[in-house]
């Protein structure tokens, strides 16, 4: 069965969602979301995570969260295994599974994307609600009054996002809002919220795509054609090319053999998308009847790097 990449290190930054199966209501009346929110403080605390924001909504919730110890697994493990017992034990009648399988984790580049990740979450029930801090169950309304402050919510590490202004913190959360922003938009590998190159680093740092298998891992595809297309830039330039030329043999293989869109290629070379389908209507048309061409394709083609 296919999963996510599961990665964890210290003090990496997470998205955490988790669904009711079947998309059935988790949280039926208050005492359920107190039980939650409670139960949510003592694992906090227990696993040393810094939570920073988190929203219950009717059939899921969501977290925004750092963890110290590298243990996200044992702590949402935790968590919702003892909520589904508490839940089923209220609810006889709801016997069976209480949360939809695997619960939805983002490894996020929290440098760039805390802020609005922040905000996502706390935006959850703006469709709800006239104003999001007239919903009871997140941690967006504590925000503006001290002395109904959680004592596990890393109030410091947000706040200093904002430069220490509840003002700011509050306007982005409208503007936010208006956005409609979405981290699907913004997911790579649907595991990771971050640039091309953090995700990179993270993959490099800690997967073995050696040992590893498509069937295994979510997104493993487009890991393997990361590295693809980083191992046939390497292999074009150490060729002995003029210059032109090897820039027509890059977008060429990048297009045909590692599925770069227009798009994407007008982005890496600053041409418009008009001029690069061009040139690789030319380039077809020259291969096939450039014998030096060819052999250069092969080549590169031969060494095992474009190998499915």
């Amino acid at each position: 069965m296919v999963r996510p990449v599961y990665i964890e290190f210290e003090n990496a930054f997470y998205h955490v969602a988790s669904r009711g199966i079947n998309r059935q209501d988790l949280f039926l009346d208050s005492e359920d979301n107190n039980f939650f929110i409670a139960l949510l403080r003592k694992l906090v605390l227990k696993f040393e995570i810094r939570l920073f924001a988190f929203c219950l909504m009717t059939n899921h919730y969501h977290l925004y969260l750092s963890t110290p110890n590298a243990n996200l697994s044992k702590f949402v493990k935790a968590l919702n295994q003892a909520y589904a017992i508490y839940f089923l034990s209220k609810y006889p009648d709801k016997n069976g599974s209480v949360f939809k399988g695997r619960y939805m984790r983002r490894l996020v580049d929290g440098d760039s994307y805390s802020m609005t990740l922040i905000a996502y979450v706390h935006n959850n029930p703006h469709k709800l609600v006239t104003k999001i801090e007239d919903w009871r169950y997140s941690s967006y309304q504590s925000f503006f009054n001290p002395e109904a402050r959680f004592d596990f919510i890393d109030y410091d590490f947000t706040m200093s996002n904002f430069a220490g202004s509840i003002k700011s913190f509050e306007e982005f959360h409208k503007y936010m809002k208006k956005t409609e922003w979405n981290p699907e938009n913004h997911t790579i590998a649907k595991s990771f919220i971050g640039s091309e190159e953090f995700v990179e680093r993270i993959v490099n740092q800690y997967l073995d795509l050696e040992i590893i298998t498509n069937e295994e891992i979510l997104g493993m595809s487009y890991f393997r054609q990361k590295l693809r297309r980083d191992e046939i830039l390497l292999k074009i330039r150490a060729m002995d090319l003029e210059a032109k030329l090897r820039v027509k043999f890059e977008i060429y293989i990048l297009k045909e053999y590692c599925g770069y869109s227009l798009k994407e290629l007008k982005s890496r070379y600053c041409k418009n998308t008009k001029t690069i389908s061009e040139l690789l209507r030319l380039f077809r048309k020259q291969l096939s009847v450039d014998k030096e061409r060819q052999a250069i394709l092969e080549e590169i083609l031969k060494t095992g790097i474009l190998g499915t």
